[in-house]
């Protein structure tokens, strides 16, 4: 399998570098490929002679756009997917330092099922205090200075890594990092360059994919870093999104996507309301006009221990149409994951692999909220008793 990794760039020389160098390390299953296309709007600042001048280990394709009033973030991807020929499109940002494992890690959900939208996630790096020589020869985490997590993560706290539980979860496709197959994107239409500016290009094609009936799932493993640069939500980019959102609206007048005026609160820097509850907000009030109200009943547990089988895994989605499920999975088995993760049920499936111990006491005052309706431990070894 063949993936095309799309990243535009522009007058950002000194990230876009130490990106491209960290993916010398990625590390594929036998088979497995990738090119990497750099669509570069239109920078003066040395990128493209400072990128010819690296010493890569995989294709890579460079694009030169001259800068005009036409620019835009919709613009550069499209042409982008256009020069792609991967089966699966990467969407990565070159502001990014990329671990060994990570485009493996979007290949193997791809891989499996060829309805996925996969959304992965990001650590913000408090400085670019690391060794871009050191990075020429290896990536190692502890190489990389203090990091802080996305505030996306808390999202994955309430309601599990089961992003599918989310009524706006296309809201989630950041092209920081995620990826979706070629064809499902050449299907939906690719990006809408009538986006200009900063903001929501890329939650408008999500829309378009999420409409088309895909599944979003989450690359718990798919992380990357996020290099330090300086970035303010200041009156032009609110500026810039309230257009966006103009357009977006005008696109798809559906309440969901009226009701994306509540992140106003977040981005407007007068207001400045915390991301986590603006969002939180958003999905709620796009749950209330569905009639999806909040679930007050007892909960089942589910403890997995080893791979379900079929009639284990269609019991337990049976249960969710009942009530709430929470799984806590142990059985670390790829497959039995993804099934949880794309199961279509009634009710909040709230699915954890292998979660630490703060985060099952995060788990479990989330259950005793609800009390227990039912407790399974699935394949839970059985201890061999001697006299």
């Amino acid at each position: 399998m063949k993936a095309s990794i799309i990243m535009p760039t522009y007058n950002s020389v000194e990230l876009i570098i130490p990106c491209l160098i960290t993916l010398n390390h990625q590390v594929l299953e036998e088979g497995d490929s990738f090119e990497v296309i750099v669509v570069d709007d239109g920078s003066n600042d040395g990128t493209g002679e400072a990128i010819h001048e690296l010493i890569l280990k995989y294709a890579l394709k460079y694009f030169y756009i001259d800068r005009s009033l036409a620019s835009s973030r919709a613009a550069a991807r499209n042409l982008g997917l256009t020069e792609a020929d991967g089966e699966v499109i990467i969407f990565l940002d070159g502001d990014h330092l990329v671990p060994p494992h990570f485009i493996q890690e979007h290949l193997r959900y791809h891989r499996e099922r060829d309805d996925l939208v996969v959304i992965g996630f990001r650590n913000y790096l408090t400085s670019n205090d690391f060794d871009v020589e050191k990075l020429k020869t290896e990536f190692r985490e502890d190489l990389l200075p203090e990091q802080l997590p996305a505030d996306r993560l808390l999202a994955i706290d309430a309601f599990s890594e089961k992003m599918s539980n989310l009524e706006t979860v296309w809201y989630f496709f950041f092209t920081c990092n995620a990826s979706v197959s070629r064809r499902n994107i050449q299907e939906a239409g690719l990006f809408h360059e009538g986006f200009k500016g900063w903001g929501l290009e890329d939650c408008e094609l999500a829309y378009r994919l999420y409409q088309q009936g895909l599944t979003f799932v989450y690359a718990k493993n798919a992380l990357i870093y996020h290099m330090y640069h300086p970035s303010e939500y200041d009156e032009n980019r609110y500026q810039n999104w309230l257009r966006n959102l103009h357009t977006f609206q005008e696109l798809h007048p559906s309440i969901d996507v009226q009701l994306l005026q509540l992140l106003k609160l977040f981005f407007n820097p007068e207001i400045r309301l915390f991301w986590f509850d603006s969002y939180l907000r958003f999905e709620y009030a796009v749950r209330a006009a569905h009639g999806n109200l909040p679930y007050k009943g007892p909960v089942s547990v589910y403890t997995v221990h080893s791979p379900f089988d079929d009639a284990s895994l269609n019991e337990l989605i049976r249960e969710a149409d009942k009530r709430v499920v929470f799984v806590i999975d142990e059985s670390g088995d790829f497959r039995t994951s993804l099934s949880l993760l794309c199961a279509a049920s009634k009710y909040d499936l709230m699915y954890y692999s292998a979660p630490s111990y703060p985060q099952k006491e995060m788990i479990f005052r989330q259950i005793a909220q609800y009390g227990v309706w039912r407790q399974v431990d699935y394949g839970k070894p059985i201890k061999e008793e001697h006299p």
